[in-house]
């Protein structure tokens, strides 16, 4: 019987995701002074440096989804606003996950190499994600490009100022819900 590994997976996509942000790349030498495990242990746990990399994209993305589309679905006095605050709230809550989506580019953790598996998690996630944007713009007789704006574009940025290397102040949820009507605002009056 193995021996249990005593470093969790959201330990080292953690470490993953920090070493890209600062970096713009993950070696195996960084990793393993991040996170003391050996590139032996990482290559039989995740198969290769891009199951990892993919892995990890996966891991944040799926945690980033069901608070944003939980967000989305939310009844509120102004549509849209919850999924819009998502964004910032989950950098504050999560910030090793919205590290890796905030910091990084989809280039940089899925290449042609990874498991095809996980590639197709991916697709499906982000699919429910944009259907959920399509449905909430149909609802709401929303313009689409409104709507992408106000509840991703609008709030990625706001934590892109901040992410990686200082905190995601609470004021900025202030800004973005503001953009967020205005941006909506706009695409109803189309």
């Amino acid at each position: 019987m193995g021996r249990k590994s005593i470093i969790s997976d959201a330990t080292v996509f953690a470490a993953v995701g920090e070493e890209v942000a600062r970096s713009g790349r993950l070696t195996m030498d960084a990793l393993r002074a991040a996170t003391g495990i050996s590139t032996g242990s990482v290559y039989h746990r995740y198969q290769s440096r891009e199951g990892l990399l993919a892995r990890t994209w996966l891991f944040a993305l799926e945690k980033f989804h069901e608070v944003f589309i939980n967000a989305l679905e939310m009844p509120g006095e102004f549509p849209g606003e919850l999924a819009a605050l998502a964004t910032p709230r989950f950098a504050r809550d999560d910030r090793e996950s919205a590290v890796i989506l905030a910091c990084g580019s989809v280039s940089q953790f899925l290449s042609e190499q990874a498991p095809r598996d996980i590639m197709d998690r991916i697709h499906a996630g982000n699919e429910r994600a944009r259907s959920a944007v399509r449905a909430f713009s149909k609802e709401y007789g929303l313009d689409l490009v409104a709507c992408r704006l106000a509840l991703v574009a609008y709030p990625l940025a706001s934590v892109k100022l901040y992410l990686p290397t200082e905190p995601v102040p609470g004021d900025l949820d202030h800004y973005v819900r503001e953009a967020c009507r205005s941006a909506l605002d706009i695409g109803r009056m189309q």
